[in-house]
């Protein structure tokens, strides 16, 4: 029975989105003109340090050493103060019925409960602990992958847990393909019922094209695993929020084969204490701009940029920006963030050599409207149109 009602909460809430998306498409033109007061003049300078005053932009560390892969799988969890639920993450993963060779790295990020005396706990020579001061998981994760030796990584986070046998399941339809990506089947942990609901289920499928990739998983860098060789040249935003959408920015256009499996694979915990839910009403919500023009700045040859990469950021400057930086009352702010926005949309169109005439998908249409939006808009335009391409729900 409640597994039932969670699965029909989930189906609200996608009926929800389709209602919103409908309602926002529908509005009469002469109610919006009405509400279309703010315009998008701010100068790129004054723009700049504007946002600025609330969060600064943070550089990226050149830090990358690349190894030659010796095992199949480099596991990494960053853990700060998980006492309640590390063992259960690692015994998801150190008793799997795995014929793969593994290692499992976990760096300590200066945890200050007994997540380092349960960890030294486990007498297993595949565990590799790592302890330094509190730096964060775009830190820790950094330091995973600097570590790994496995020909394919994989992240976890340390309250989530890993379904039976999903590492040979994972492992064996990446083998068969010789696959850069294999994803699968996302679960959702409820504590107080201790239940595990479906809440990403797809039939398998396999594809090269990057706006399919994106649209059929998600942009948390866990619940996948990735051919090691991806993120060379590629690491987290360290001292930012939001510092994971490297993931689809940086990571999944490097991938020729993408492979999603009909089979569980990984349990996250849901969280009332999430950066999402803790961020959406504060000035945090500003490093979404931050993280993107990172990820961009990481691009070698961006005049090689391809038109499904040009609509993934734009993506995240358009629908990700608005549902973080919505409830920011000064709408000085939220301007200066959408002009620094407009600044590097136009930047990356002007480098690259595709069009954006060559724009396709469900969205492709709005997207044209938000660089119009842009040239000569108002915020409030821009926000409906933002809402239209999220409440979409697809890319």
């Amino acid at each position: 029975m409640i597994k039932l009602c969670f699965k029909f909460f989930y189906l609200i809430k996608r009926m929800k989105l389709k209602f919103i998306f409908l309602i926002e498409i529908l509005k009469p033109r002469f109610i919006l003109k009405s509400s279309y007061k703010n315009k998008l003049d701010l100068n790129n300078i004054v723009a700049y340090d504007t946002v600025s005053v609330y969060r600064k932009e943070t550089k990226i560390k050149q830090e990358y050493i690349n190894k030659e892969p010796k095992i199949d799988l480099s596991i990494i969890i960053p853990i700060y103060n998980s006492e309640k639920y590390i063992k259960k993450c690692l015994d998801s993963i150190i008793y799997q019925n795995n014929s793969y060779q593994i290692e499992i790295i976990c760096i300590n990020d200066g945890s200050t409960d007994r997540s380092l005396e349960i960890l030294s706990s486990y007498n297993d020579d595949r565990i590799k602990i790592v302890n330094q001061s509190n730096q964060g998981a775009a830190r820790a994760r950094n330091i995973g992958i600097n570590m790994a030796i496995g020909k394919y990584i994989m992240f976890i986070d340390s309250d989530d847990f890993l379904m039976p046998n999903s590492i040979d399941n994972l492992l064996q339809n990446a083998y068969q393909k010789n696959a850069d990506i294999v994803t699968g089947n996302i679960n959702k942990y409820i504590s107080k019922y201790d239940k595990i609901i479906s809440t990403r289920r797809h039939k398998y499928f396999i594809t090269d094209n990057l706006l399919k990739m994106c649209n059929m998983s998600d942009g948390a860098p866990w619940g996948k695993i990735y051919k090691k060789s991806l993120w060379n040249n590629v690491r987290f935003h360290e001292g930012q929020a939001f510092e994971d959408c490297v993931v689809f920015l940086n990571v999944y256009p490097k991938a020729k084969i993408f492979i999603y499996i009909d089979f569980p694979i990984y349990c996250f915990r849901s969280s009332t204490t999430s950066l999402y839910k803790r961020s959406i009403n504060n000035y945090v919500s500003l490093d979404s701009f931050w993280g993107v023009l990172n990820s961009y700045n990481m691009i070698d040859n961006k005049e090689n940029i391809s038109v499904e990469q040009i609509q993934l950021f734009m993506w995240h400057l358009t629908a990700i920006m608005y549902r973080r930086i919505q409830k920011i009352e000064i709408n000085n702010v939220k301007i200066a963030i959408i002009i620094l926005s407009k600044k590097l949309i136009f930047e990356m169109i002007e480098k690259s050599e595709e069009k954006i005439s060559n724009f396709y998908g469900s969205n492709a249409r709005f997207y044209l409207k938000i660089l119009r939006t842009l040239k000569d808009g108002t915020l409030e335009e821009w926000e409906h149109i933002c809402k239209i391409i999220w409440s979409s729900g697809k890319i």
